[in-house]
């Protein structure tokens, strides 16, 4: 009997403790993701895309902002440019293309700044890119080094210019030039005129490397950057050389935009080799030399393929660059690099 009650007891135990078990939710599964070994992939740049803004205004005096056709805001490459006095040629004060916003700024006149003048520039404007500017003094030739030194992967272009003499002076011009080096970053620049006991020895360095330079190619001797740094060292830039101030504005272009580089050199208005511009170039330096003496200053450019030109200032055929005083009987050297854009993505 007591063993039954004993039996009784369990079953009535069990009774009540298996409904309790039943009716608690189950224990949740916790999934386990299994493991797959997935290669990083490096990050794709974004393509670069590109328009182009185009700015020209006739009957100016001295300097005025002028609507581009599109917004300046992203990295800016300037395809050409030309300015044109109306009146006859002058001598020299100021020139310059400023790439600002909506409003980029030409300047080009003589020590009065009452001459009227026509101008016309071309921009590309990049969805990337790295810009800058930097404003130095000096005379004749000599060179700047660019801040933040050389961007990797990218190439150097030119964004815009201005030479300024002296306020209330001007001069005749010789030679003027912006060049960019990519690899030291840094700006080339001259303006001279036949000014100063020691000028014939330093047209004689930089003649040579025009007058010199086979079609296609342009390549400063080492005499010429040595004798140009240690003139300006001396201080023979502000005293021997007509002294002026100049701002270079330049754009860092990568790689992957870039379709090739090349330079153009020549004696007349049409590169010596026949050459034509690049078709999507934009300038990473231009130099001009008049083989005589220094003149007046009527017309200066170099007309990249994607400038528009108005009837203000009218081409001749085959016309790429114009350099000039009222007339075409002075010889001339010029020289101008391009780099070559891809076509943009659109």
């Amino acid at each position: 009997m007591k063993t039954a009650r004993l039996a009784r007891g369990f079953v009535a135990v069990a009774l009540a403790v298996v409904p309790s078990l039943a009716s608690a939710d189950p224990p949740q599964a916790r999934p386990i993701a299994p493991k797959i070994d997935v290669p990083l992939l490096p990050l794709t740049p974004a393509p670069t895309k590109w328009s182009v803004s185009n700015a020209f205004e006739s009957n100016m005096r001295d300097s005025m902002d002028v609507a581009a056709s599109a917004p300046l805001t992203g990295t800016t490459a300037l395809t050409g440019f030309r300015f044109r006095f109306t009146s006859g040629d002058h001598k020299l004060r100021r020139v310059g293309v400023v790439p600002k916003d909506r409003l980029p700024a030409f300047s080009y006149a003589d020590s009065n700044g009452d001459d009227s003048f026509a101008a016309s520039a071309s921009w590309a404007v990049l969805s990337t890119g790295k810009t800058g500017s930097v404003t130095a003094s000096g005379g004749g030739q000599f060179e700047i080094s660019l801040p933040g030194g050389k961007v990797a992967g990218h190439k150097l272009v030119l964004s815009g210019f201005e030479f300024r003499r002296q306020d209330r002076t001007d001069a005749n011009v010789r030679s003027i030039g912006v060049w960019l080096d990519s690899a030291r970053a840094t700006a080339r620049v001259m303006l001279m005129d036949d000014q100063g006991p020691d000028f014939r020895g330093f047209e004689r360095t930089i003649g040579m490397a025009l007058l010199g330079a086979p079609a296609g190619e342009l390549k400063f001797t080492a005499d010429t950057m040595v004798l140009a740094a240690q003139r300006v060292n001396r201080g023979e830039a502000n005293g021997r050389y007509r002294p002026y101030a100049v701002t270079v504005h330049y754009a860092w272009v990568p790689d992957t935009a870039v379709a090739g580089t090349d330079v153009y050199t020549g004696t007349g208005r049409a590169p010596a080799s026949g050459k034509a511009f690049p078709p999507n170039g934009v300038l990473q330096g231009f130099e001009f030399f008049f083989t005589n003496s220094d003149h007046h200053l009527l017309d200066i450019g170099v007309i990249g393929p994607m400038m528009k030109m108005p009837p203000s200032l009218p081409l001749a055929t085959g016309e790429v660059i114009t350099f000039q005083d009222d007339n075409r009987d002075d010889g001339i050297r010029w020289a101008a690099a391009f780099a070559n854009l891809k076509p943009s993505a659109q």
